[in-house]
């Protein structure tokens, strides 16, 4: 039988430089547009940890599949980060 053994390893979050490094294969492993440059979304995330990059990235793919062929990818990923913002500082 198996047994899940959950663990929570606290990680610093990353630099600016592996921000967006993790951004960049994010953007390559979904197959598609985060509708910033990575550096952009680095800088708007500062601070922001690995996981929140990454449910970020899933979340602003998502919305864009889901708002397509219309969908502004760009207008998506302005509006996810700054939800993510907000529930950051409250």
């Amino acid at each position: 039988a198996w047994r899940r053994v959950q663990l929570r390893v606290e990680l610093p979050a990353p630099t600016r430089t592996e921000a967006v490094a993790f951004l960049d294969v994010l953007r390559e492993r979904l197959g598609g547009d985060l509708g910033l440059a990575s550096r952009t979304m680095a800088d708007k995330l500062h601070g922001a940890s690995y996981a929140d990059l990454e449910q970020v990235a899933l979340d602003i793919r998502r919305r864009s599949v889901l708002a397509m062929p219309e969908g502004n990818t760009r207008a998506i990923a302005q509006q996810v980060i700054d939800q993510w913002r907000t529930q950051k500082y409250h």
